[in-house]
């Protein structure tokens, strides 16, 4: 789907992003904290660290503080969970891992990461953006209204084109987006656009500020702080390189590893859809340190519906998490079903299974629905939405 896209941008400053993290290890309970009005709480333990204000003089949060935690929730080391019409900030299992990683520098003040343990950040940066969506369904960029999942965009055209400059890469993004609100009609594809950009360099141009002028995204493109957050020495995924007049963009050398992936991932986010076949423990511990990684209740985005259920039991609750996933669309929902063969798993699906064919075109409204609809164990019609991941276990004992 394409419409306004949101990359949340509002703290440049890896310390902010981790300190974030810290606050909610160091002084919530359950590693999770309330967000505001109870002291303290997260935006007046923020507010205190930056020197701020926690409350405006009408007795409103100051929003700026609570902004500070929303690159955290982009790469999902934080969630928002309410309870009792309470709003908490929680660490997720990844945000777990981060914390346990952290280190405050007690002289300045300033969180960092040990280089030891720099490798383990970069896996966990990395696994969020393999494995999640930050467009319509992002925390951390709640504002958004698109499938194209910006970081996906950004290392997509840096292996593609060996480096890109920050230019090239919102050229690529804002242009399959159709602009800012994706109402343009420039109807290029990902490939021709890096045909296109490879015949520039030919000709050395590397200028493309008519077209951000164009469409109203010039302080966006000079702002730039999406790339250049993952180029900060704390990630050190990208290195930043100048040469000549242009400053590239490329793989930092001890992120190479992560160039085998490349091919995994396309610039928009479609929900998954997957039939496994292995052990229900192996499939399990792939899926907790991948999909389920962004969550810190995993009962709240996670149903393990065995082959011990009933054909009957199997599908009222599938429906239950289908019509969760419909009332909350900022959670992404995975919902696993184990079986002992494919054809026992049609079976107990039943009519469930029409559900699994998706509108795949990113410009559709619609990507990421399923194409049809049906009329669930109460008589409601249901549809899978864009946030809702299917994934089947052929369990073997192999």
């Amino acid at each position: 789907m394409i419409g306004k896209i949101t990359f949340d941008k509002s703290s440049k400053d890896m310390n902010l992003f981790l300190y974030s993290v810290y606050i909610i290890g160091k002084y919530g309970v359950n590693n999770k904290i309330r967000r505001n009005f109870d002291t303290p709480c997260f935006i007046e333990h923020m507010a205190n660290y930056i020197g701020t204000k926690a409350y405006n003089d009408d007795g409103r949060e100051e929003r700026t503080v609570y902004n500070k935690s929303l690159y955290a929730q982009y790469y999902g080391f934080i969630e928002r969970i309410q309870e009792q019409r309470e709003e908490y900030l929680s660490l997720t299992k990844r945000g777990k891992i981060l914390y346990n990683i952290l280190e405050l520098d007690p002289i300045n003040n300033r969180c960092y990461i040990n280089p030891n343990n720099q490798i383990i950040f970069q896996d966990l940066i990395w696994n969020s953006i393999l494995f999640d969506s930050f467009g319509k369904n992002n925390d951390g960029a709640q504002t958004s209204k698109t499938d194209i999942d910006v970081p996906k965009v950004i290392f997509r055209v840096i292996f593609d084109l060996d480096f890109a400059t920050n230019e090239e890469i919102f050229y690529v993004l804002f242009s399959l987006n159709h602009g800012d609100n994706g109402k343009q009609n420039i109807h290029k594809s990902y490939e021709e656009l890096i045909d296109e950009i490879k015949k520039n360099r030919e000709h050395l141009i590397y200028d493309y500020s008519d077209f951000f002028l164009e469409k109203g995204l010039k302080n966006k493109v000079e702002d730039s702080k999406v790339i250049d957050i993952l180029a900060d020495p704390l990630i050190g995924i990208i290195n930043k390189v100048e040469e000549g007049d242009v400053v590239n963009n490329y793989l930092s050398k001890n992120c190479e590893r992560f160039k085998s992936d490349s091919n995994l991932f396309d610039c928009w986010n479609a929900p998954q859809s997957l039939i496994l076949y292995s052990k229900k423990e192996n499939a399990e511990i792939w899926l907790s340190n991948t999909l389920l990684n962004k969550s810190s209740d995993l009962n709240n985005s996670l149903a393990i519906l065995s082959d011990k259920y009933t054909k009957e039991k199997l599908q009222a609750e599938l429906a239950r998490f289908v019509n969760k996933a419909v009332a909350d669309s900022k959670t992404n929902f995975t919902v696993i079903i184990t079986s002992t063969s494919e054809y026992d798993l049609v079976l107990k699906l039943g009519p469930f299974t029409d559900l699994l064919k998706r509108h795949i075109a990113f410009e559709n409204p619609d990507h990421g629905f399923s194409i049809n609809a049906i009329e669930d164990y109460k008589g409601s019609s249901v549809r899978f939405p864009s946030n809702f991941n299917f994934i089947a276990i052929i369990t073997s004992n192999k």
